[in-house]
């Protein structure tokens, strides 16, 4: 964010007669038309809200105070106090630790700034994105399989139907055909558990979450495997007439064919793939952990 040129928007601005005690929202816009927000109150009337609590009962008769979060206690709320205040957070480096996201501004609403304000083709800044999906992943560290799986599918929608369309043409351009895989790619990962994980009990796949992954059976030492480059080679080395790939959290199958000239570079951008013969005779899978796999197994 340019600390050097933001827009300040404070909400029912002037309508409060008392800048010592009041409340106001603030939204902060910059270049990149990204919009900040946190709400500004003062000493005084959260002191006042505290005294009408205890008068009127609410609030364990004034006990605690809810506010609307984030926010920022001032000694008023005139324009030039908050300035200051955000002008001072963002030279701190603290501005995005103290003001929440709120939205990117729509493209009907950038004429109510001021002429030029908004660069072109701006992007959020990497180290803002970087924090926000910190928090996220530690949220979906606790978070069941399937709440994973909907975020995934939300967030990297655009980006895997473009990598898709990228493998697609990658292997046409090596005269394999591809085309969408007949059936649903939850049918074909639960046909290849059946395969390469029919002897797990039920107690087993839990044990290694295999809901989560079906690598795991390889990474846990479940069923012998080649691993690394072995894994690499050996892949490289099958017979590949037909053969199905499709992922672990996406609904995206292809079914190849002609597909000898299928290497293990020809996925190396992919995630947590896997590669199957079309009579189930063997199977490799490449995972997103640097230090597992990938893995060829015979069925």
């Amino acid at each position: 964010m340019d600390a050097k040129k933001r827009h300040i928007h404070i909400d029912a601005e002037g309508w409060d007669e008392d800048e010592e005690d009041g409340h106001v929202t603030v939204i902060v816009t910059f270049p990149d038309a990204v919009r900040w927000i946190c709400h500004f109150y003062t000493f005084a009337v959260v002191e006042s809200m505290r005294r009408d609590y205890g008068r009127t009962g609410a609030c364990l008769n004034g006990a605690y105070w809810c506010a609307s979060k984030p926010v920022i206690l001032v000694d008023r709320i005139s324009r030039r106090r908050i300035e200051e205040v955000v002008d001072e957070l963002l030279d701190g480096q603290g501005f995005d630790f103290v003001f929440d996201y709120f939205d990117s501004v729509p493209e009907k609403d950038k004429t109510l700034y001021p002429e030029h304000f908004f660069e072109e083709n701006a992007q959020v800044d990497s180290s803002i994105v970087a924090y926000q999906a910190s928090v996220l992943k530690q949220m979906l560290e606790h978070a069941s399989s399937e709440t994973k799986r909907e975020v995934e599918q939300y967030l990297f929608a655009d980006v895997r139907q473009w990598r898709n369309e990228a493998l697609v043409s990658r292997l046409r351009a090596k005269e394999i055909e591809a085309a969408e895989a007949p059936g649903s790619a939850v049918s074909l990962r639960e046909r290849w558990a059946y395969c390469f994980a029919k002897e797990l009990s039920e107690e087993d796949k839990k044990r290694i979450h295999l809901d989560q992954f079906l690598w795991h059976v390889f990474s846990y030492g479940k069923r012998t495997c080649m691993k690394n480059e072995l894994a690499v080679k050996a892949f490289d080395c099958a017979a590949k007439d037909k053969c199905y790939i499709f992922y672990q959290n996406a609904e995206f199958a292809l079914f190849v064919t002609n597909a000898a000239g299928l290497t293990a570079a020809d996925l190396e951008h992919e995630q947590d793939v896997y590669v199957v013969d079309h009579e189930w005779k063997w199977t490799y899978a490449k995972t997103h952990e640097s230090h597992c796999g990938p893995y060829f197994c015979l069925g």
